[in-house]
Order: C-alpha cells, then sequence, then structure tokens
C-alpha cells in the first residue's frame, strides 16, 4: 500500500450492508495506542474492546462479561465521523424476538401436498445510515403470504385446490416461502401454479427493485397421512402478520419519522421448527424505545386474541442505553467534556 496513501482503492457499491467498511474505528484506535505507547505519555489503565461481525450480529455487548464492562470508569466508541467531533448519542434500543408455536391444548397440524418454494431477493443495507436503500426482502415475503392465505383449505370444500404456508424465513437480502399445495383433480395443479406465480409477480410489481423465482420442489408431509386438520393453518402465517403488524402503522428504517425512530421487524429465522421474529425498536429516547417494545407486546396479545391455535412468546434480548445517558450518569466523564 506504499505510496497510496489517501487514496480510494475499494469503496462499496452503497446498496449493500456497509460494504467495504473503512475501519475508522480500528483505524484510530491503534494510533491512538501507538502514540500513548510511542511518545511514553503517562495513562491509567486502558482496556481495548474489540466487536468484530457486530453488525450482523455475530457478536454483541453481551457476549462480554458484565463485571469486565463494570469495571470500567469510562468508555469510548471510536468510528468513523467528522474531524475533531465527539457524538454523546446513540439508539437506545433492544432486540425483541418473537416466536410462534402451537398451542398446547390443540392437536398437530397434518398435510401434505406437492411443495412450491417462492424466493423473494430484495437488497439489505445498514438500516440508520442506509434505510431508504433497503428492499426487504423478508417482509414482501410476508406481504405474499397473506395473498396466498385466501387459498387455504376449506373443510366444507375438501376437494377445492389449495395453498398452505408451510414455512418462511430469511432478511432483506434474501427470503424464502415455503408452500404446500394439494389438489385432487389433475388439471387443478397448472391452476394453483398460476395462482402462485400471478401472487409472486403482483409484490414484485409492487416492490422496484426486488425479484422473486418461483420453484417446484419434492412433495412434503406433515402429520398424519390422508388426514387434514380444521384449520389447516400454521404458525409462520401468524409470524407473518406479526411482521406486517409491525411495521403498518409506524416508522421503518426507509420511512423514519421525525425523531429517527422506527420498527425494524430485522430477520425472520427458523428456530427448533418455529419461526422467530426478531425485531429492532430503535430510538434515542430510552422512554421511546419501551414504548415501541410496548407496541410489539400489544401486537402479540392481539394475534393471541385472534386465534387461540397459537402460543406467541415475546422476549427482550438485550438492551442497550445512549451514551449521552451514560455520561449524565458519570461526573468524571461530564467534567472531561466540559474541559
Amino acid at each position: 500500500m506504499e505510496g497510496q496513501e489517501g487514496k480510494w482503492i475499494i469503496t462499496s457499491s452503497g446498496d449493500s450492508v456497509l460494504g467495504a467498511d473503512c475501519k475508522a474505528g480500528m483505524a484510530s484506535t491503534m494510533e491512538a495506542i501507538a502514540t500513548i505507547l510511542g511518545d511514553h505519555i503517562s495513562h491509567g489503565a486502558i482496556t481495548l474492546i474489540f466487536f468484530p461481525d457486530e453488525e450482523i450480529g455475530v457478536l454483541n455487548p453481551d457476549d462480554f462479561p458484565k463485571e469486565l464492562i463494570e469495571s470500567l470508569d469510562v468508555l469510548y466508541t471510536a468510528d468513523g465521523g467528522r474531524p475533531q467531533h465527539v457524538d454523546t448519542d446513540c439508539y437506545s434500543g433492544r432486540e425483541v424476538g418473537a416466536t410462534f408455536s402451537m398451542a398446547e391444548h390443540r392437536a398437530g397440524l397434518n398435510y401434505s401436498g406437492q411443495c412450491v418454494e417462492v424466493t423473494v431477493y430484495g437488497n439489505d443495507a445498514h438500516p440508520g445510515g442506509g434505510g431508504e436503500k433497503i428492499v426487504p426482502a423478508h417482509i414482501i415475503v410476508a406481504e405474499l403470504a397473506l395473498y396466498l392465505k385466501a387459498f387455504e383449505y376449506d373443510c366444507e370444500n375438501p376437494d377445492d385446490p389449495f395453498v398452505i404456508i408451510h414455512t418462511f424465513e430469511g432478511g432483506a437480502e434474501k427470503a424464502t416461502l415455503t408452500l404446500v399445495t394439494n389438489y385432487t383433480a389433475e388439471d387443478a395443479w397448472s391452476e394453483v401454479l398460476r395462482i402462485i406465480q400471478e401472487k409472486a409477480n403482483l409484490v414484485q410489481g409492487l416492490h422496484p427493485g426486488c425479484r422473486t423465482e418461483v420453484q417446484v420442489k419434492e412433495g412434503v408431509q406433515v402429520g398424519s397421512a390422508g388426514f387434514f386438520s380444521d384449520p389447516v393453518a400454521t404458525p409462520y402465517i401468524v409470524a407473518a402478520e406479526f411482521v406486517l403488524q409491525a411495521i403498518a402503522n409506524g416508522a421503518t428504517p426507509w420511512h423514519k419519522n421525525d425523531d429517527d425512530s422506527y420498527q425494524y421487524p430485522r430477520v425472520v429465522e427458523v428456530v427448533d421448527g418455529k419461526p422467530v421474529v426478531r425485531c429492532i425498536p430503535r430510538a434515542f429516547s430510552e422512554a421511546r424505545s419501551l414504548e415501541l417494545v410496548a407496541e410489539l407486546e400489544a401486537i402479540a396479545n392481539d394475534l393471541r386474541k385472534d386465534n387461540d391455535w397459537w402460543d406467541i412468546d415475546v422476549q427482550v434480548n438485550h438492551s442497550y442505553i445512549s451514551i449521552a445517558e451514560a455520561i449524565r450518569a458519570n461526573p468524571w466523564c461530564v467534567k472531561l467534556l466540559k474541559d
């Protein structure tokens, strides 16, 4: 890299998550330590903490021992930004996980049929600075699931072809909806496939920047062969309703409020055969963050009331308060900033 200082070597396309990270935090931290050691500057104990891949959730502050964090007097976060500028605020947020499963008093699901997989390709980006670039594939999949819900199994017309929401999972960049279809008349198969393709084309048209792909897979059997639950509804359709209600009445990373707070169902995962929706209710204010969490809990409560087939377990997995609040709680840090 000799002779290349100050030149752009690799840059992000701007339509992905961070792309080529500038590593400004790493560079400034190591330069500071080199200066302290090289110039023999007197100092107290200094602890360096690095969070590799924290942006994608591989490692976060919860992975560090609590006693280590509490033993520190002052913490600084080094990252890219304006020269000679110190930020004293950041998001106060939590990750909320909602797990959907069948209620204990209900019998297991039973259904079988031909499997069809719909994949939606969107675009991921940093929800803070690049939220407007997000084309959320997983939320588009949730919309598609609700469009196809109209073609669920009808016990009063068991010979009609139907579509079951078997699974769905993924994030903004890519999400997959797996469907199970069943029909009695041979000529009904082409009609079922036509409906799925039609609805996939519909959501693609509603969301510029996304692409849908429909593939026929092998057959699927769940539970007892030849017997169908009444109704045949899976927890994945309830998860899809939760995702869409979470963003229906408020701000999102791509449509923020004036106060820059928003709800973001970040990803839908399958854990032990159950759908888990992981949401980020983000706000600068701790009080606003708690309001967003309460909104998610209220959505879950409403869905429980509408359908007693399902249990919805909502858990707050971790939280962090704003830097400003931490500074106000530390008189020494306040004095340092004033001086």
